[in-house]
């Protein structure tokens, strides 16, 4: 069959509309050239804003991206690995405050493909204003009013390629004044970077690479590209970061077009939703669904479905069937940070186990919920699982 759906990412809409932040009020907005750019412009800010501490450290999740640790030894933190939750994509709050110390500056709570992480709950487990909690929404962004969505001190977007709102490229680091006290405002204030001077044909090659992206993510064309193994996509690898850049202008000016353009017809990404809902709330001994295990409200838009295997030998035989059939099944990280190639053990204070870390990145497989999933799309996929299951047993 010569036809894969993307496993994520909605198509890039060109016509501007310009960006003057007012749909994401009362938050501010500071662009740069990645969301990585963004959360090392949040570290440092959170680390100037505490100049007693020599040796300062953040509370990071064993699983996540590694450009978290890029953002880390950029900042000068040193990243503190805290395991999950037993088969959640939250943080354990118990091994979380064991590893509290006088030198923690900030917490990174990581949105998982559209899961919040439970910040209150955090907040009320470390019972401190000393630390600055950073909410990464690289993986989500709100729908309804944001003040309902983000919670962190400081919020973290990316606009990469496979994100909620893809530009191909571009961060932005989003704050509430009110919620930040006057030395870390201050802090992350002066992070205004000056924009290079523009040129025409930045704007033009901008243009034409999201014109070739858009061509190349329909089925037909991304069953050639997904072959490509130089491309080497869906693999997990560090990156050291080499520089903070600002957000050029011709990406700012298609923020909000892309933003509405994607979520004006939430219902559909709500009815894609249910139907996974529906399918896995019936195999819940068997799979688990990260949504509703987490008890995701309808109206938090997911990135990417979750859902947990912990049979290893049936994981891989749903998820190799997903993939013969062009369905946009994922493995997304496919290990605990410690374990990234080229991540040395002395970027961490200490290595340990994170078993419900490592169980999570051995069970994952994640279904595509973009624009172009159609429930015909997930009507094969119930019929390949359950047909699994049947046979397995």
């Amino acid at each position: 069959m010569f036809y894969e759906l993307r496993p994520v990412g909605n198509r890039i809409k060109l016509a501007s509309s310009g960006f003057d932040n007012n749909f994401l009020k009362p938050f501010s907005f500071i662009g740069f050239d990645s969301g990585t750019s963004a959360l090392t412009t949040a570290l440092i800010a959170v680390r100037r804003s505490k100049p007693t501490i020599n040796n300062p450290k953040v509370l990071v999740p064993a699983y996540t991206c590694p450009d978290i640790v890029s953002a880390c030894l950029y900042a000068k933190v040193t990243p503190v690995l805290v395991d999950f939750e037993s088969n959640l994509p939250f943080m354990d709050l118990d091994n979380l405050c064991s590893k509290i110390s006088d030198d923690c500056i900030a917490i990174i709570a990581i949105n998982f493909m559209g899961i919040p992480e439970r910040i209150n709950a955090i907040r009320s487990a470390i019972n401190t204003d000393h630390i600055t909690i950073i909410e990464d929404s690289a993986q989500g962004f709100p729908i309804n009013r944001p003040v309902e969505y983000w919670s962190g001190d400081l919020i973290i977007v990316s606009f990469g390629r496979g994100k909620p709102v893809n530009l191909m490229g571009g961060g932005a680091l989003f704050f509430d004044k009110k919620r930040l006290n006057s030395d870390l405002l201050s802090e992350v204030l002066n992070f205004e970077i000056k924009r290079p001077k523009f040129y025409i044909r930045h704007a033009l090659l901008y243009r034409t690479k999201a014109i070739l992206f858009n061509l190349l993510s329909r089925p037909i064309f991304y069953f050639i590209v997904s072959r490509l193994p130089f491309l080497n996509l869906g693999t997990t690898a560090y990156h050291p970061l080499a520089k903070i850049g600002p957000l050029p202008n011709f990406i700012e000016k298609v923020i909000e077009h892309n933003y509405k353009n994607n979520y004006k017809d939430s219902s559909h990404f709500r009815e894609i939703r249910e139907r996974y809902d529906e399918l896995f709330g019936q195999l819940e001994e068997t799979i688990i669904s990260l949504p509703i295990k987490t008890k995701l409200p309808g109206n938090f838009p997911l990135l990417r479905y979750p859902i947990l295997i912990l049979d290893k030998k049936l994981k891989q035989t749903i998820y190799q069937k997903l993939i013969d059939l062009g369905l946009g099944a994922s493995l997304m990280y496919q290990t605990i940070l410690p374990e990234v190639k080229d991540i040395e053990e002395l970027m961490f204070e200490t290595i340990e186990d994170y078993p419900n870390a490592k169980a999570l990145a051995d069970g994952l497989i994640t279904l595509p919920m973009h624009q172009d999933i159609k429930l015909k799309h997930i009507k094969r996929m119930e019929k390949i699982i359950l047909t699994t299951l049947a046979t397995s047993n």
